[in-house]
């Protein structure tokens, strides 16, 4: 037995030509709780059409049908590219002698009719470990692929050097390209983002050096700005520079600063 269950049935579809073979099928699967039997179909033809409607996990496959053979099937199915996750293969046959061309195209197992139903149990647990082994494959390469972009995600985040700050006793992360600008405030920095304002221990020129933002300008011994944010500037009522930033803060421009106004 398999060591885990998956957690839906095996969606099957039967096919052969002779109503009878299906009816023998069909019985000896109705009693097997982790089977569904989603399609049944008379020939080659109705069968393709059926896997790509229903998209079965398992074809129990006659070899000997007229026009399009069971053989003829598995070649139109590995061409077409149809289906994403193509079902496996399990042959039935009158006919022992087909058993080794039947494994070479990469069935699952081979029955021989009138089936069995030790031996169909058999080929069914083959079935069951076989989808086992597909699910956890593509278990893992869904995972592989959501860490590729959470590694993606992770080295973006570093290159933007995210800053974590205390707020009514949480914690929470920024971005420099979010801040708006910067006031010293004593033994702190307060950083406005947007509608908020957090504080941080330091000094602002420390600040500025660690975030190394060439974006964050140092406009004032207490004062620096996000450079996209100024709007506008105007003098006051002694002539001193200010800048208007898109938030509505009005930042004064220090004296030894002016050539950075300039180049602004």
């Amino acid at each position: 037995m398999t060591d885990h269950v998956r957690p839906d049935p095996i969606t099957i579809c039967i096919v052969d030509d002779e109503p009878l073979a299906r009816r023998r099928l069909t019985q000896l699967l109705a009693d097997l709780s982790d089977i569904e039997i989603v399609a049944s179909a008379c020939d080659g033809r109705d069968a393709l059409g059926k896997v790509s409607s229903h998209k079965p996990e398992l074809l129990l496959l006659d070899i000997e049908m007229p026009h399009v053979d069971g053989f003829d099937v598995i070649e139109t199915l590995q061409t077409t590219g149809d289906v994403t996750a193509p079902p496996l293969i399990i042959f039935t046959t009158a006919f022992p002698d087909f058993a080794a061309q039947a494994y070479e195209t990469g069935a699952i197992d081979f029955l021989t009719k009138p089936v069995q139903p030790e031996r169909l149990a058999i080929a069914l647990e083959r079935a069951r470990s076989a989808l086992l082994a597909r699910d956890a494959m593509a278990r893992l390469e869904l995972l592989q692929s959501r860490l590729d972009s959470l590694r993606r995600d992770r080295a973006a985040i570093e290159l933007q050097n995210p800053i974590w700050v205390a707020s009514r006793g949480d914690m929470v992360r920024i971005f420099p390209r979010d801040i708006d600008h910067i006031t010293a405030e004593g033994e702190y920095v307060s950083l406005h983002v947007g509608e908020n304002r957090y504080l941080q221990r330091g000094v602002i020129s420390r600040f500025l050096e660690e975030v190394d933002d060439p974006e964050l300008i140092r406009v004032h011994r207490s004062h620096a700005v996000r450079r996209d944010r100024i709007e506008r500037t105007s003098r006051n009522q002694w002539g001193a520079p200010l800048l208007h930033l898109s938030n509505g803060a009005v930042i004064p421009v220090g004296r030894k600063y002016l050539d950075v106004l300039k180049r602004l």
